[in-house]
This record gives structure tokens, sequence and C-alpha cells, in this order.
């Protein structure tokens, strides 16, 4: 059977079919085209009222830089008397776009949901900052998380790693390095919402997946080019670290229980099942749901397969 829209989101993109997405020149075309795109798109469901915000600072492990946290948490959470589970958590932007001021009603959301301390972390783009500048900074934040663990009133073992897009590949390279630099206690649990994973993707250009993806192979190898460089990015010999992009890793081994989701639509969903079949393999446990009919970003248009999984996702935050 051909691939096609799930009904009930062709229907949602239906006022929005007709519009040409552009060919952006540069990465700094892009950049503004996603920052006044889901700037507009997340501020259109209600902010709850209930969560408070406090700005905290680290430094990066990469430079000594002065890195933003912003806690966001609810009244209640704030006020329980006993050490809290925290989150983590690395906005989407393809490396290059985004920030917690853009992702702030998104953050603040599932804060309110779950319950959770969520900690999202201002972290470097590129190419102003290639890599690993942004991985590094989003590293200090959980090392931040855990030396501050009794201040905050969190509890250390029970920090869960979460990133969209861009930012689920930072969350692997975080708990990458978590693993390798032997961070006690260990991270709890990775939750990745269709992550970039791999600089070497590559689409043949009469796949039938074209038609219906929202990140472009185009835009793919703008991000990666700015974060990587033009010498290194897709190079499959190049010196590419795998904190960086994941799926260079020669091993997964270490990494904590995982929940991953991605759209059967979306440009990155055969590298994301690839790097969930190895976490299979070296027997960790991995919760994977792919979504049909929807593609990369889907949830920013009100659907069944909205609900569903955002469902599965306020799950995950309840429980680990």
């Amino acid at each position: 059977m051909a691939l096609k829209y799930d009904p009930e989101y062709e229907a949602a993109i239906a006022p929005f079919k007709d519009q040409q997405r552009p060919v952006f020149e540069n990465v700094h075309k892009l950049r503004e085209f996603h920052q006044n795109l889901l700037g507009t798109v997340f501020r259109m469901a209600p902010v709850p009222q209930t969560v408070q915000e406090k700005q905290f600072f680290t430094k990066s492990t990469l430079d000594g830089a002065k890195v933003p946290i912003h806690r966001f948490a609810t009244n209640d959470v704030l006020a329980h008397p006993a050490p809290q589970p925290a989150v983590l958590y690395l906005h989407g932007g393809g490396f290059v776009s985004g920030s917690v001021d853009m992702y702030r009603p998104v953050v603040m959301r599932n804060a309110n949901a779950s319950g959770c301390v969520l900690f999202a972390v201002e972290y470097r783009l590129a190419p102003e900052h290639p890599a690993p500048a942004g991985v590094e900074d989003c590293f200090s934040g959980l090392v931040y998380l855990i030396e501050h663990a009794k201040e905050l009133n969190i509890d250390p073992k029970r920090i869960c790693i979460m990133g969209d897009s861009g930012g689920g590949g930072m969350a692997v390279g975080v708990a990458l390095m978590a693993r390798d630099r032997g961070v006690t206690p260990k991270v709890a649990k990775l939750l990745l919402i269709y992550p970039m994973l791999d600089d070497r993707t590559i689409i043949p250009e009469d796949s039938p997946l074209r038609p219906f993806l929202t990140w472009q192979p185009r835009d793919n190898v703008l991000a990666w080019t700015a974060l990587l460089g033009e010498e290194k990015a897709g190079d499959p010999e190049a010196d590419v670290s795998y904190y960086v992009a994941p799926a260079r890793a020669p091993s997964l081994a270490g990494l904590p229980p995982t929940y991953v989701d991605v759209g059967g639509l979306d440009l990155l969903k055969e590298e994301i099942i690839i790097f969930a079949a190895r976490l299979v393999q070296e027997h960790i446990e991995v919760e994977m749901h792919l979504w049909p009919g929807v593609p990369h970003g889907f949830e920013n248009y009100g659907t069944s397969w909205t609900a569903r999984a955002a469902g599965s996702r306020l799950k995950a935050l309840k429980t680990y």
C-alpha cells in the first residue's frame, strides 16, 4: 500500500497544503523560518498558570561559558517535602534554532501534566557555536542537577533526559557522556521525540517519503553542516564524535531505559528504528512508537495521534 497521510492529519493541514515550504539559502534562513513558525504554534494552546520558573547558571564543561538553566515546576511540587523526580529538557530546533523562551509553553505544559521538575538548558547553537559546544553545555546541566540536588530538592537517582528533534540527539549524547565519564548516580531514563541521531542520513531522490516530509533532506544537511562543518558532515569516514552524532557510537551498552517515538512519514524514522533495535540488542528496556501517517513535528496539529503521543510521553515521564 502506498504511503499516505493519516486522514485526520491531512484534514488538519488542508488550509496550508498549497503553501510551498521555502528552499533555504543558508542555515540562518532556516533558523528564521523555524523561530517564526514554532514560536507562533507553541503559544496557541493554553499555558498553565500554576507553573513557576526560576533561572540558575552553570559553566560549560567545554570552555567554562555561562549556561542558563531554567527550572519549571508547579507550586505543589515545589512545596513537596521529599526530593522530586527531575527532567533535564533539551529543546528542538535542529541544533541551529530554538530557545528556552520559544519552548517555554511546551515545557510548562509538561511540568504541569507530569508533576516533575523540568530544567530546560539554554545551550549554544550552531553555526556560531559548532560541535561540541551544545552537547557539552547540556552535559553541564546534568552535572549541575546532580551536584545541586539537595538544594533543588530533586532526587539525583531519578533524572530523566528529554529532548525532541535536535534536542533528542543532544539527550542521547549527554547520556553517552555520562556513561563514559562515570557520572553517578546514573541517568534514570531517556525520553526521545523523533531525535536527530545521524549526520549521514540520506534519502533517494525517488523515495516515496519525499512528498510528505516536513523536515526536508536539504534542511537536515544544512543543520548537520552547521554543527559539524562541511568537511565532516555526512562523511562516513570523518572523525565525528558520537556524542554529537550518537548513531556513530560503536556501542550503546550502558544507556538507561529509553522511550522513543517518531512519525511514519519522518525523514529520521529509519535511523531511529535502527537506534531502538540496537538498544534492544543491548538488552536495554525500550518503549518505541511509530505513529502512522504523520511527519516530523506532527503534534503541532491536533489529531487523535497527537493525543495518543502526548499520553504515551506523559506516562513515560511518570514512570521512572
